[in-house]
């Protein structure tokens, strides 16, 4: 993929980036910011990614020896070979979730299917033999188990109400 801005062409893979102003204010790529996530301490190619409130994000990747032709489709599938990690966005640190093994992919890509309060991130993920609510510390990226998920393999919106 090539991308242009107020800046040389970049040939990229999976990376972030950062639009100057905002998505909405302006067409131009910041030329400070840019992080290959293929050769960041993942090692790997994001499948999704989640804001998490405040500069976080949580990304589901493949790691790059799992990246194979015959893994193409492996988002929808039930494969357990993905990997989540969560990234401050604006220092580019990245911290790899612990206590969750490997995940199989979000072939739903939703948006609202993660929920970010107080630190923590709730999404639910299949990991072979099942599918649970998972809680996310966003400073520590440990992960806990929770709810068991019967009769299905994905919470497609998870939210809160107060009423």
């Amino acid at each position: 993929m090539t991308l242009t801005g107020n800046h040389d062409e970049i040939q990229q893979g999976s990376t972030m980036n950062r639009v100057v102003g905002g998505a909405f204010r302006s067409t131009e790529f910041d030329p400070d910011y840019f992080l290959d996530l293929e050769s960041s301490s993942i090692k790997g190619k994001v499948l999704s990614a989640y804001h998490a409130g405040g500069d976080s994000a949580v990304m589901l990747y493949i790691p790059t020896e799992l990246d194979t032709e015959k893994n193409n489709w492996a988002f929808t599938s039930d494969k357990t070979i993905f990997k989540v990690a969560i990234i401050n966005l604006p220092t580019q640190e990245i911290i790899e979730v612990t206590n969750l093994p490997g995940v199989s992919g979000d072939n739903f890509y939703g948006y609202a299917s993660l929920y970010a309060e107080d630190g923590k991130a709730y999404k639910s993920f299949f990991t072979g033999d099942a599918a649970r609510i998972y809680e996310i510390d966003l400073t520590t990226g440990v992960a806990r188990a929770g709810a068991h998920i019967r009769g299905g393999k994905y919470i497609p919106v998870l939210s809160r109400f107060n009423y």
